[in-house]
């Protein structure tokens, strides 16, 4: 016999994703003091992209800046 009080809207496979609240004052300091270290992806919940600074010193440096002037134009708090 088949089960049909499954609920349908929320599979038990799939999690919800919900976005993440960050602060720009913290990951533009985590930016500018370990931006080559990726510590402001990790914050943000960009690991993938946080393990690529770590092995390329911050995209070789330039991605290190780049992200601290894109930072400092976000709003105060900002979901990723």
């Amino acid at each position: 016999m088949v089960n049909t009080n499954q609920n349908v809207s929320n599979p038990p496979y799939s999690t919800p994703h919900y976005p993440k609240r960050c602060e720009r004052s913290t990951a533009l300091l985590l930016c500018i003091l370990f931006g080559w270290l990726g510590a402001h992806k990790f914050y943000e919940g960009r690991s993938v992209l946080g393990i690529l600074y770590i092995c390329t010193f911050g995209l070789f440096v330039v991605g290190w800046f780049v992200d601290i002037i894109v930072i400092s134009n976000k709003p105060d708090v900002y979901y990723v």
